[in-house]
This record gives C-alpha cells, sequence and structure tokens, in this order.
C-alpha cells in the first residue's frame, strides 16, 4: 500500500476479490487491517511493501509443473523480514496434500506441483523435505509456506502468519495442530516462523443490514458492490480486544 492508509485501503477493497459475501474472511481481514494492521501485524516494519492477493506461480520449467497458484491474501515485505498471510473466518479446514494430490485429471502433474512448492522452500532453508511426509500436511499450509519463501528468496526471513478471526463460534484448535505439523516437516531447522494471531471479531452495526441486502441481490457483483460500500462505511464489523499472538514450534 502506498499514501494514506485510508487511501491504500480503499483501493484495495475496490480491487479485492471474493467479496460476494459479508462472511468471506476477506472481508474481515480488510476491515482489521486498515486500522490494526501497523500495530499487531507487521510492527517494527519499515517502509513494507504490502501486496493483497499476491501470486507465486505453480507453473515451474524445471519441475514440468502447472497449475492454479498460491494466492497469499497480504504478502509484506521489507529489509528485514517477508511475510505471507492467511486470513480464516467462516471457512472449513482445507484438504491434505494426500487428498488434493489425488484429485484432478492429472495426478503426476499434481506430484510435479509439489516437488515445485517444496524446491521454493528448500532454496530457502537450504535443507531437503521428506517428499513422504508431505501426505498429512494441508496442502494450503505448503504452498503458503512456499510463496513466503518465495518472495523471501535469501534475502530476508519468511515468515508465515495465519490470522484467525475469532466470533467464538468455532474450535480454532486445529489451526495450530497444522502448523506444527507443518513446521515440522517442511522446516526442522526453524528457518521460518509459523505462527497464529488471533483475532477476537464482533458484528458490527451494519452487518445484518447489508447480509440482507446480499441475500437480495441479483448477481455476485451486486453483493459485492454492496459489501464494498459497508466496508469503506466501517459497519461490518468491530474489533474489541488485542489480538493474541502464538509463535508455533514444529513437533
Amino acid at each position: 500500500m502506498s499514501g494514506s492508509p485510508d487511501e491504500g485501503f480503499e483501493r484495495h477493497v475496490h480491487r479485492a476479490a471474493d467479496l460476494d459475501s459479508v462472511t468471506r474472511s476477506t472481508v474481515p481481514l480488510l476491515a482489521w487491517w486498515r486500522d490494526h494492521a501497523a500495530s499487531w501485524a507487521i510492527p517494527g516494519t519499515v517502509d513494507p511493501r504490502v501486496t493483497m492477493e499476491h501470486e507465486v506461480s505453480a507453473d515451474c520449467a524445471s519441475c514440468g509443473s502447472r497449475g492454479k497458484g498460491s494466492f497469499s491474501d497480504v504478502m509484506v515485505r521489507d529489509e528485514a523480514k517477508t511475510i505471507a498471510f492467511e486470513a480464516k473466518y467462516t471457512e472449513p479446514r482445507y484438504e491434505q496434500v494426500d487428498a488434493w494430490r489425488t484429485r484432478g485429471s492429472s495426478p503426476e502433474n499434481r506430484t510435479r506441483v509439489l516437488a515445485h512448492w517444496c524446491h521454493l522452500i528448500e532454496a530457502h532453508t537450504q535443507l531437503r523435505i521428506d517428499r513422504e511426509a508431505l501426505s498429512p500436511l494441508v496442502y494450503q499450509v505448503l504452498h503458503r509456506t512456499a510463496s513466503a519463501c518465495a518472495v523471501a528468496a535469501d534475502a530476508t526471513p519468511a515468515e508465515v502468519t495465519y490470522l484467525l478471526f475469532d466470533d467464538g463460534s468455532r474450535d480454532l484448535e486445529h489451526y495450530e495442530a497444522d502448523l506444527q505439523r507443518a513446521a515440522s516437516v517442511l522446516d526442522p531447522a526453524g528457518a521460518i516462523e509459523f505462527s497464529i494471531l488471533r483475532v477476537p471479531t464482533r458484528r458490527g452495526p451494519g452487518f445484518s443490514a447489508a447480509r440482507d441486502l446480499c441475500a437480495k441481490a441479483a448477481t455476485g457483483e451486486d453483493r459485492a458492490q454492496i459489501v464494498r460500500r459497508a466496508l469503506l462505511a466501517r459497519e461490518l464489523y468491530v474489533f474489541p480486544d488485542s489480538p493474541e499472538r502464538l509463535v508455533i514450534e514444529g513437533r
């Protein structure tokens, strides 16, 4: 982001995808990021470069892989560190590597995609990943870690942070276990920092009205415009308490 926080916020609200529902994780992410990121998500960074929906390609000439890239909700980089953020709100748990690898029309290509993600991580950590240990990992955690390593390259430390928007209605314990497992398999030497930032989240005064309008809207773009207006008015979510940070160690 550049310019004032509000200028950057408005630009990203208008550009953001996945705004056709008030409960998409992108929505509380944008609402929280504008006012709280500097204090809680990226403290101590100096002139950070912040990119929303940052893509790292799954295509690799040497691996022969082709496929959907990895889109980090937010990628932050300054001279000292690189952080890939993944936001979660109402989404279900994502599938494990073993299930992902066997889906689709070309399991062979998916195996090559997995090799590509591993190569990006290995280039950063200088350690080889045991391919046989990948199966129980959550696939999204694997490619999000690869994205952080690809952007960091060998210039800065890489970090992966899961932003959990917690309204008290869901069990979030599995995220800690998933990240612990990933840290053990992908980075046994501890070169990458994995963490969780749990953000207490409550519905704002305009949540119900925006949700009801979205339910009546004819198209996805109509719903997105409703959500954008409510976001810009700061009506959808409030964040009453300080986040809690948990740094994950492998097991």
